[in-house]
């Protein structure tokens, strides 16, 4: 955090120059060195544009008091990261516009992780992450198998990165990927064992088939 002295009212009328001229030095140089902090400042070709935005925590965490005509964006702390937030003029509702960190906890969405299925079908995982202003977030994977997939009806559960969604489960699908043979082959959202924290795919092969994999978008808050 920068701190920058600077003396009001100076230049002042009735004081010898002399004496206001160390205070209207220190006024200048701060001037300048507040504009650099986010700014482009004095002699460059970008003077006064952005160099980035930079918004410290509100103490207390509590949104900022509405205008009318007026759109606020400010950051609050969520599970102890600094997130985005969006209000209109004066109405007391707060849409949240990032989302906290998924995985290993350094890197922001979309991410990629992958994990090994345990099951009769074993593969891996790739997971991709988005928020959705609102306070939606929505998760796709794709699941790609290192064996062919068995003839008959199977369950894969996954673990969605992160402990999933903080509120609610909202919606699952899935689609298959690579089929060339087998028409009757079905892939299914497991509802009964999908949640906030876990997703169930059913999966029945009713013939032989070059299935590679499936993909699964799921919804939540």
């Amino acid at each position: 955090m920068s701190f920058f002295d600077y003396n009001r009212d100076i230049p002042n009328a009735p004081n010898n120059p002399s004496n206001d001229q160390p205070l209207m030095q220190i006024n200048t140089n701060s001037i300048d060195d507040l504009i650099n902090i986010d700014h482009f400042s004095f002699e460059n070709d970008d003077g006064g544009l952005h160099k980035q935005v930079r918004m410290p925590i509100i103490s207390g965490g509590a949104k900022p008091s509405g205008i009318a005509n007026e759109i606020l964006l400010y950051p609050k702390t969520i599970s102890s990261q600094s997130e985005l937030f969006l209000a209109r003029d004066t109405n007391a509702f707060e849409t949240q516009m990032t989302v906290a960190k998924f995985g290993n906890g350094t890197t922001d969405i979309p991410f990629t992780a992958t994990q090994a299925v345990i099951g009769a079908i074993p593969g891996s995982v790739t997971y991709y992450v988005s928020y959705l202003p609102g306070g939606y977030i929505l998760m796709f994977f794709t699941f790609t198998s290192t064996l062919p997939f068995p003839s008959g009806a199977n369950t894969i559960n996954f673990t969605l990165p992160s402990n999933g969604f903080p509120n609610n489960y909202l919606f699952a699908n899935v689609s298959g990927r690579g089929v060339t043979a087998g028409s009757n082959n079905t892939f299914l959202i497991n509802q009964a064992t999908s949640s906030q924290t876990n997703i169930g795919v059913n999966v029945n092969i009713a013939s032989a088939s070059t299935i590679n994999g499936f993909n699964v978008t799921v919804l939540g808050n």
